[in-house]
């Protein structure tokens, strides 16, 4: 995946121990649930292991409604409404 140019870059320092961190680069990653898939265009932050966190801003984006209780999302892509679920082990 090729990198793209974050039109608002901003700094970070929670991430480690190094210091300060600047975030300048995004990434389109495809991502899919099932029959639910999309590409999201997701900020690249240096981790020791892997973590896709869909946040706040995708949240508004998609106007989806979370389930507290059952720990769901209900999203609409287009003309269909799907139910995200957590995978239980």
């Amino acid at each position: 995946m090729s990198t793209i140019p974050h039109l608002s870059p901003y700094k970070l320092q929670w991430l480690n121990k190094e210091g300060e961190f600047l975030e300048d680069k995004h990434v389109l990653v495809p991502f899919f649930i099932g029959k639910y898939n999309e590409n999201i265009l997701c900020d690249i932050v240096p981790m020791k292991i892997w973590h896709f966190l869909l946040g706040i801003p995708w949240q508004l984006d998609k106007a989806d409604i979370h389930d507290v209780i059952s720990n769901t999302y209900s999203v609409k892509n287009g003309d269909h409404e799907y139910k995200l679920k957590p995978l239980w082990p």
